[in-house]
């Protein structure tokens, strides 16, 4: 593909084992931050699942593709070298099988994580009254608009071909006569997949920035949102590609028959800008755990290093062998402790926590 460097089967393989894992990751992180954090799990949470599984999907539809040597790998040459239009490799079906596959699996999976975008803006700002109702409304009719997308390309690309499903896969002259339109609907996806991303990215800004506090607030909450730009990124750059690849698979599918090659970047990259957005849309929901952890942890590194001398002090050991461990009072809220009545805030199983508890009892 021109000014496009086509990956490879290890740069396949590896993105289809670590973006799901990644993935996954972040969805459970998703989870357990809600869990600390004693927040109800709702539709924004839930509808990360499903796309969790459809992206899962496509790491595997890429990987069996490299296994049998269909994607990652050059064109196989036709038997008949005069008549390319007409071959009907194994090689060649089997890409096509799976972009056919693929795509299908993207439409919901893309649908699924916008919606979570929005429910989760709706959990945030909608209130029930004055500018926030305005939201509310806006915000049902994006959904709308949002599932009215994913159904009606889910349905455009399945019936493609109409009703002659196995003519996307026979050969390109069967596609050329059953799914002609293919391309263009394949570009127009990609299109409209940037602007509802888009879209979807600025819909909150206008609220954040007319809500009652401190511009610095807002400027923070600004940023957090702006973890989201990311699932905007890939898929401008999948758009990107996208054109490319429509402009070279016209020039294939009229004269010298399927591109592999280039029908394998354009999926690489579809895999990457899903896996992408899915993430994005957790790190909202995540950074404040992430911010509270990596603060607790430095501040607990700093207390360790005057962990000899306040044990010395203490002079006494808790049961089980535990250490008494001075730290300041703001340590111990990063952590979540509780204070007993002894004077005494307990972290966990293993770390107990001695304070002198007076002035600034409050805080912990």
């Amino acid at each position: 593909m021109s000014g496009i460097t086509t990956p490879n089967p290890g740069n396949v393989i590896a993105a289809s084992i670590v973006l799901p894992v990644l993935c996954t990751a972040t969805v459970a992180l998703r989870f357990y931050a809600r869990y600390v954090q004693g927040s109800k799990v709702m539709l924004d949470d839930w509808l990360t699942l499903p796309a969790l599984i459809l992206t899962t999907g496509l790491g595997v539809a890429l990987i069996i593709g490299v296994e049998k040597k269909s994607l990652a790998y050059p064109t196989p040459l036709p038997p008949d070298p005069h008549h390319p239009l007409d071959a009907s490799v194994y090689e060649i079906r089997v890409t096509r099988q799976i972009t056919w596959a693929f795509m299908l699996i993207q439409i919901p999976a893309l649908g699924f994580v916008k919606l979570s975008f929005i429910y989760f803006y709706r959990r945030v700002f909608c209130t029930g009254s004055g500018l926030t109702k305005i939201f509310e409304h806006i915000t049902t009719v994006v959904i709308w608009i949002i599932v009215a997308w994913a159904l009606s390309f889910f349905f455009a690309f399945l019936f493609i071909c109409d009703v002659h499903f196995a003519a996307f896969w026979t050969s390109i002259r069967t596609l050329n006569t059953y799914c002609g339109k293919l391309l263009d609907l394949q570009l127009g996806f990609s299109i409209s997949d940037f602007i509802t991303d888009f879209f979807v990215f600025v819909l909150p800004l206008p609220m954040i920035w007319r809500i009652q506090m401190s511009t610095s607030r807002k400027l923070a909450v600004t940023m957090i949102i702006c973890l989201g730009a990311l699932a905007v990124a890939a898929s401008a750059t999948r758009m990107v590609i996208f054109s490319r690849a429509v402009v070279n698979l016209k020039r294939s599918y009229r004269s010298s028959g399927a591109d592999n090659l280039t029908t394998t970047t354009g999926i690489y990259w579809s895999l990457i800008e899903s896996g992408l957005a899915l993430i994005a849309c957790c790190l909202p929901s995540t950074y404040s755990l992430i911010k509270q952890k990596a603060r607790s942890t430095h501040a607990l590194s700093r207390s360790s290093k005057n962990q000899t001398s306040s044990t010395d002090s203490a002079g006494q050991m808790m049961p089980g062998g535990a250490r008494f461990v001075a730290i300041d009072s703001q340590v111990t809220a990063d952590f979540g402790a509780t204070r007993p009545d002894a004077g005494i805030a307990e972290i966990g199983d293993q770390i107990f926590v001695m304070k002198e508890f007076g002035r600034t009892e409050h805080r912990v």
